[in-house]
């Protein structure tokens, strides 16, 4: 053989070595993006074929490229290994246990040097009459038998011309992408923990496996191109990338799914705002701040229930708590959110036209297309990101709370470089809080989990000493969040620039901060019976909006209101035209608040003193008695009234008359603590009534109807 045949034998070389048989089908209709399918099995010893998410991730964490959930360890190892090994069946039993898994879904991910590619390269299509052959350069192609009467399709976006096809047999081929050079890995969307599970057992057993066929399901979408994108995206149509297609798919597929947690759907979803505001945050701090920053956001909590919840010490926020509060607020209301995002400035890119169309709809919180969603993307980076970021990072009032964080941090890195064990005792505790990697079960780690146990201690400790107490309840979380809302919300009424809606509110929670101690505390009595019970918060509607009344209320400080303003910049006794309304329509705000929040206590002051005036030790054994004679004729005429015996008017009040005397003491001293504590020098109750806005302003505060739950299930 001569030299050239050599060289030649060597260029022939084929790169697709995954080689499989099976079935191909295509997932479409008229109005949506095409994925394609191609169904096959597995033996146990090609497991290592296939790959999980976390494995493509680039080396610092990207929340654009976040295909799945973190593997479930726990989950993997009591619940589906022994399904697959069945380790408790009796001698009598073996045998006769039938068990199946549904198929994986595995996504077809170009990559290189383990990074994702947004497409996929140019389709080439070969027909010789018997066969087409679809190629995606050096990635992947397809084989498929020409059939006169056999399934039609388009291969191409960019082509008009269709082709007959049989489903099956069909081939595939794969340039399995050995984790540097281009390539295909081939990404489990669905059935990860089914994946490890089935590699666990081929580890410790793999006889027990030599029968099992695994059933896969390979998807690809086939106008994700190269060629597609710079058709379609010079006609401003936008081709989503494989990251995007994949990780709806995954949303999709498994947003009924009992383990999926509801920080994992918010962050991949791309159904409304709240999801582009979380994830372009996580983006944001990541990116500008670093894992140090990132690590005191909570964003991977798997349980749907404490989502909505700030779990541990040292986290400054949860984006569940975000993602609530933005969409109970701005979520609910257009035109402010319209505002918030500086919507104007891409109106003619999003709605080209005025119709109500497919690509271009009327865009809301939880409606807009894939075209549209890269424009308010780009808003909500440039105006809400960094408020955010701002509150929970730069705020007076979070900032202390950051710097603890960043202190024990630093201590635990000087003891993983300096100490003895440093590696095994404190290194595991800074890769659980910085790289989200777990802290393994078993005795080699103990000292590890208990290190982290201790910097948990001392962080919370920490800001027990410098922090708000409250600073890491949702509910409190949630009312900045409505004050917020307000201030922007009266901005875009009053006309002024977003700017100096959002530097008024800074300045608002950055003089606060030095008070807010005092002003929502259970030894205040106006907080009592209302945004506290005993020592624990309300989680209440009530007391969310409570809490915000009462911030906004410390603007109707005279001399708060003045600081307030200087440090924003803003000179009150020159001022015209838009930014005079502003002052004018805050300030009646201010009052509004005030009186809103005195109306909130007397309501919850008179459900408790209802639920709780039998036992009330404060009252004489004679007023008690006086109040249950009275409830009990309210509800024997409630009865007759039901029964039909009486008419409505004739159902006595004695009861409600009795209770309202009986709170009128509590409700005057409240008024006088408030007044005093926000050092009011103006009779400010009873004045609601003192902008034309303030009636809209009500409408906002109105408690969600599910939130007056029993009394006792509210607080805790």
């Amino acid at each position: 053989m001569s030299d050239s045949n050599i060289f030649d034998e060597f260029e022939s070389e084929d790169i697709y070595t995954f080689k499989r048989w099976g079935s191909f089908g295509r997932f479409s209709t008229i109005n949506n993006f095409p994925i394609e399918f191609f169904v096959t099995t597995l033996k146990s010893s090609q497991l290592n074929t296939l790959t999980f998410a976390r494995d493509i991730k680039p080396a610092s964490i990207d929340f654009e490229q976040l295909l799945q959930r973190d593997i479930d360890e726990e989950r993997v190892r009591s619940e589906i290994s022994p399904y697959l090994t069945s380790p408790q069946l009796t001698q009598a039993e073996v045998g006769t246990k039938t068990i199946f898994f549904p198929p994986l879904l595995v996504a077809a991910v170009p990559v290189t040097n383990k990074r994702m590619e947004s497409h996929y390269s140019l389709q080439s299509i070969n027909d010789n009459g018997k066969i087409v052959v679809r190629e995606w350069e050096s990635l992947f192609k397809i084989s498929l038998r020409k059939a006169n009467n056999g399934y039609v399709f388009k291969p191409s976006a960019i082509s008009d011309k269709e082709i007959s096809v049989s489903r099956e047999p069909a081939q595939i081929e794969i340039n399995i992408s050995n984790g540097i050079e281009r390539g295909i890995k081939l990404v489990v969307i669905d059935g990860q923990h089914r994946l490890k599970a089935l590699m666990n057992v081929y580890m410790d057993s793999p006889e027990s496996l030599k029968e099992l066929a695994i059933p896969v399901c390979i998807l690809f979408s086939p106008n994700s191109t190269v060629e597609v994108v710079e058709k379609f995206n010079e006609n401003e149509y936008k081709v989503p990338t494989i990251a995007e297609i994949f990780r709806q798919l995954f949303v999709d597929v498994n947003k009924n799914a009992i383990q999926v947690g509801g920080h994992f759907n918010i962050l991949l979803s791309e159904g409304n705002v709240g999801s582009i505001i979380c994830r372009d945050l996580c983006s944001s701090i990541l990116d500008g701040r670093g894992l140090k920053a990132l690590a005191q956001v909570e964003w991977s909590q798997k349980n749907k229930k404490l989502s909505t919840e700030i779990t541990k010490k040292y986290y400054v926020t949860s984006i569940g708590v975000i993602e609530k509060a933005l969409s109970e607020t701005f979520g609910k209301a257009k035109l402010p959110f319209n505002y918030m995002i500086q919507f104007d400035e891409i109106k003619d890119f999003v709605h080209p036209n005025d119709d109500d169309h497919i690509e271009y709809p009327k865009v809301t919180w939880d409606r807009f297309s894939l075209s549209q969603k890269q424009y308010i993307k780009d808003q909500v980076h440039s105006y809400v990101t960094p408020m955010i970021e701002w509150i929970f990072f730069e705020s007076n009032l979070y900032e202390p709370a950051v710097k603890c964080f960043n202190e024990k941090v630093l201590e635990l890195e000087n003891k993983a470089k300096l100490n003895a064990h440093g590696e095994t005792h404190f290194q595991p505790v800074l890769d659980y809080l910085l790289e989200y990697t777990p802290i393994s079960e078993g005795t080699s780690m103990r000292e590890a989990r208990y290190n982290l146990r201790i910097f948990e201690e001392d962080v919370g400790l920490c800001k027990e000493d410098k922090t708000f107490p409250l600073l890491n309840h949702a509910i409190f979380q949630r009312a900045i969040f409505l004050t917020w809302f307000d201030l922007v919300k009266i901005g875009r009424q009053s006309g002024v620039e977003l700017v100096f809606a959002n530097n008024v509110f800074k300045m608002l929670i950055n003089e606060i901060s030095k008070d807010i101690n005092q002003i929502v505390s259970p030894l205040r009595e106006y907080c009592q019976s209302f945004v506290f019970y005993s020592n624990k918060i309300n989680p209440s509607n009530d007391s969310r909006v409570g809490i915000s009344c009462l911030i906004a209320g410390y603007l109707a400080s005279k001399d708060k209101f003045n600081i307030i303003m200087k440090n924003a910049g803003v000179n009150t006794s020159c001022l015209d035209g838009s930014e005079a309304t502003f002052i004018e329509n805050i300030t009646n705000h201010a009052y509004f608040s005030i009186n809103k929040y005195m109306e909130l206590y007397s309501k919850n002051r008179v459900k408790i003193f209802k639920a709780s005036y039998v036992t009330d030790k404060g009252l004489d054994l004679e007023d008690r008695e006086e109040l249950q004679f009275a409830e009990n004729k309210r509800k024997r005429d409630e009865k007759d009234y039901k029964d039909g015996k009486i008419s409505k008017d004739k159902i006595s009040n004695d009861f409600e008359v009795l209770v309202k005397k009986y709170i009128e003491n509590d409700t005057r001293l409240a008024m006088r603590e408030l007044s005093t504590v926000l050092s009011l020098k103006l009779d400010v109750f009873g004045l609601t009534e003192l902008s034309p806005s303030s009636e809209y302003l009500d409408s906002e505060f109105d408690s969600d109807s599910d939130s007056d739950s029993d009394l006792d299930s509210n607080f805790e």
